[in-house]
């Protein structure tokens, strides 16, 4: 056949088949993958629009609760909803409306003692200069601020206060402030798993995708919530409840990073229920003294010979020594101590107070913050947990806000310390009352009506004025005292059960 017919035989073919054999290949190869990922791009995408609520993971799987019971109860007789009676152990008295108006603005504020007010109460909580500030700016709204800070209740045990806000109380907004409680009850981790650091990007795709998460929703929906994890009390078990309850505490580095792990896990676990429910929520890191705080237990490493101990403990003393009158001498002794044992926070801490006095504040401030990262009994959110509160926000496209960076502005030399704190990380009054501003300028440009930029802190002077006026002065008595008490816990002189009472966790601390 002559060359022109063969070609003008081809002319109703598809182009394809004019391609090379190895083209073909790939384009076949190219179709093949978009027809078995399109339909689940197309499910992916129909799970992120519609959210169904059975996507929220029904259990913990490594931590679950001897029994479960609602924080609040309905008070009858004047249609509001208040905090049980045997949930005061933790919270303090809360009420909200029944039914909620049209112009009501209600928002639960989640975390511990910190959101609480402690050493004091709710009244003069953030939430409750939050809640002024909002409403002296938008007099035309009603503002409830719900005060849902459980003392000693790490990120664990407010999942199930937020799925309860969630499903029954119509909130419009959510704030979690939570991170200085994750070390407080001991608990078995021996069921984690690690992954290698380079799977990280694979991890973080599978906790995002609806997909995924929906395939282990239904995987787990029959599956015992008692499996393969520890079961706590309802009420918090905190290891310095018990009297010398900082004897349980040592370094346990494996421990701390299942800790660390199962934070972000609840983290991402309450940004989705939020976004589940499509109510938006606000994260926030607590803050925390470093300058007047000193780590509240170091342990010296168990792999130094004698001779290494000796030589040790003679740099410790001869720094101690020369802390007065010779503050090169004791510096060069501290740095002596930590390389030998770098390990050991109340060196750290030492060597920033003696930088501290050299006017080395930026060197000072990072042995400070050294000693927090090594403290055996980590009391204050550290630089893991507060990366990961940032991430999540980043990862889920809410706002976060890092309490200590308002905290360092308000204190000297931008290093917080009792400038801004009462004890090692609950705000004045006078911070509380800067954090409820701070936060009511945020809410405000993220989800109402934008007012022009006037000073807030001066607009409310007279309300809060007003409102500590109103403040019975025995309410700071009893702040006082509970102070004491808080100071003696965390040195592990709590007036509970000796801590040999205390259940002895397999894999535990």
């Amino acid at each position: 056949m002559p060359e022109e017919s063969r070609r003008g035989g081809q002319k109703g073919r598809p182009f394809f088949l004019h391609l090379p054999r190895l083209h073909k290949r790939w384009i076949f190869r190219i179709s093949t993958i978009i027809l078995v990922f399109l339909p689940l791009l197309l499910i992916e995408a129909a799970l992120r629009i519609s959210s169904p609520k059975w996507l929220e993971p029904n259990f913990d799987p490594l931590i679950g609760f001897s029994s479960n019971q609602p924080l609040f109860e309905l008070n009858t007789a004047n249609a509001t909803f208040r905090i049980r009676k045997n949930q005061l152990r933790s919270f303090a008295q809360n009420t909200f409306s029944h039914k909620k108006s049209r112009d009501t603005f209600r928002i639960f504020c989640l975390g511990g003692s910190t959101v609480q007010g402690r050493p004091y109460s709710v009244e003069t909580s953030f939430t409750s200069w939050l809640r002024l500030a909002l409403q002296t700016k938008h007099p035309e709204k009603k503002f409830e601020v719900i005060n849902c800070g459980g003392v000693s209740y790490a990120s664990y045990r407010l999942v199930p206060v937020l799925q309860e806000c969630l499903n029954q109380y119509d909130p419009d907004l959510i704030l979690i402030c939570t991170g200085n409680n994750e070390f407080l009850e001991d608990r078995s981790y021996r069921f984690t798993k690690k992954f290698a650091p380079s799977l990280d990007p694979v991890l973080n795709f599978a906790r995002t995708s609806r997909l995924i998460q929906s395939v282990i929703s239904l995987a787990n929906h029959n599956r015992s919530a008692g499996t393969n994890h520890s079961t706590l009390d309802l009420q918090v078990n905190a290891m310095l409840d018990y009297e010398r309850g900082i004897e349980r505490y040592h370094r346990n580095e494996a421990w701390q990073t299942s800790v660390e792990d199962h934070f972000r896990m609840n983290i991402h676990r309450m940004l989705r229920i939020c976004s589940g429910h499509h109510v938006p929520v606000m994260l926030v890191s607590p803050c925390f003294n470093l300058k007047d705080s000193p780590p509240f237990k170091s342990e010296a490493s168990k792999t130094l010979n004698q001779e290494a101990s000796n030589k040790w403990k003679s740099h410790l003393k001869a720094a101690s020594d020369n802390m007065r009158d010779d503050l090169d001498k004791a510096i060069a002794q501290l740095q002596k101590a930590l390389s030998i044992d770098k390990g050991y926070a109340a060196t750290w801490y030492a060597l920033g107070q003696a930088y501290l006095q050299k006017s080395h504040f930026q060197k000072a401030k990072q042995c400070f913050q050294q000693a927090l990262e090594l403290d055996v009994c980590p009391l204050r959110v550290n630089t893991a947990l507060r990366a990961t509160l940032k991430q999540a926000a980043k990862n889920w496209s809410v706002p976060f806000y890092d309490l200590q960076e308002l905290a360092a502005e308000d204190s000297a030399l931008g290093i917080v310390g009792n400038e801004f704190l009462i004890d090692h990380v609950h705000p004045t009054i006078r911070g509380h009352q800067r954090i409820g501003i701070e936060l009511a300028s945020r809410i405000q440009s993220h989800w109402l009506e934008s007012y022009p930029e006037l000073n807030l802190e001066k607009e409310v002077e007279t309300v809060f004025s007003e409102h500590l006026r109103s403040i019975p002065s025995v309410y700071y008595l009893i702040g006082m005292e509970r102070l004491k008490g808080l100071k003696a816990w965390t040195q592990g002189r709590a007036e509970g059960s000796p801590i040999e009472n205390h259940p002895d966790i397999p894999d535990g601390i």
